[in-house]
């Protein structure tokens, strides 16, 4: 199951804070989550205050244990997206719409 998860930091922390956030926090967790395959790409987004991440995990309770310890909890806004197959998906909202269509 694939994910895509985009934090944007909310709240401001301290210099000392943020220091710990992202080099003890964030580069360690990212390079831990490469090492089992679960972490596939991450990017920054240029300009902003965020980035993102494509996560393949096997079930929802591996995402809630990897979102549950995420270091950017406590100053960033977080939102998950699942992510599907778009042919599988465009084929089966045709379906759908040939129903409706009859």
């Amino acid at each position: 199951m694939k994910f895509l998860v985009t934090p944007r930091r909310s709240d401001p922390a301290p210099p000392e804070m943020a220091i710990a956030i992202f080099e003890e926090g964030l580069l360690q967790r990212m390079s831990a989550l490469k090492e089992t395959g679960e972490l596939e790409q991450s990017w920054s987004f240029a300009g902003l205050k965020g980035g993102g991440a494509i996560l393949n995990v096997d079930s929802l309770e591996e995402l809630d244990s990897i979102m549950g310890s995420f270091p950017l909890s406590p100053v960033a806004e977080i939102q998950v997206y699942g992510l599907a197959d778009l042919e599988s998906g465009v084929n089966g909202m045709l379906s759908a719409l040939r129903e409706v269509v009859g």
